[in-house]
């Protein structure tokens, strides 16, 4: 009987260790798939933009009808079609960004307009550009 509560406490502790184990495992791979669920995605909305300008250059007049052009607007679609194939990995995180951009949005409605022209206290600093870190992603 004691040999048997022995065997049973080993086999339990093992089966804890290797349980703690897996779930640090599922952990870093969950945080893995994300990172790579967002620059998919990220990848997506650039291909798609890249495949608009060079539509909207084919379609200028200097430029319609180029060869050049015509065959690189069919690759940025056909890669565009293929990137789409993964639309389940990519589509894990934008649910949770479109959360936080409304989150954001809500939050930026309570603050007042600030006016740019009083906070100049020189002539050089009216010209200054204020740096923001912008994804273009659409039109």
């Amino acid at each position: 009987m004691l040999s048997t509560i022995i065997i049973l406490s080993i086999v339990l502790f093992v089966s804890l260790v290797v349980n703690i184990f897996l779930v640090w495992y599922l952990i870093g791979a969950l945080r893995r798939l994300l990172l790579v669920s967002e620059n998919l995605g990220d990848l997506v909305s650039v291909v798609s933009n890249f495949r608009e300008h060079i539509r909207s250059v084919y379609e200028l007049e200097a430029f319609y009808g180029e060869p050049v052009l015509e065959t690189l607007l069919k690759h940025a679609g056909a890669l565009s079609e293929v990137l789409e194939e993964f639309e389940e990995i990519y589509a894990l995180t934008e649910e949770e960004e479109d959360i936080e951009q409304e989150e954001e949005e809500n939050q930026g409605d309570d603050e007042p307009p600030r006016d740019e022209e009083e906070e100049a206290d020189t002539p050089e600093d009216a010209l200054k550009v204020p740096k923001k870190t912008v994804f273009y992603s659409g039109t």
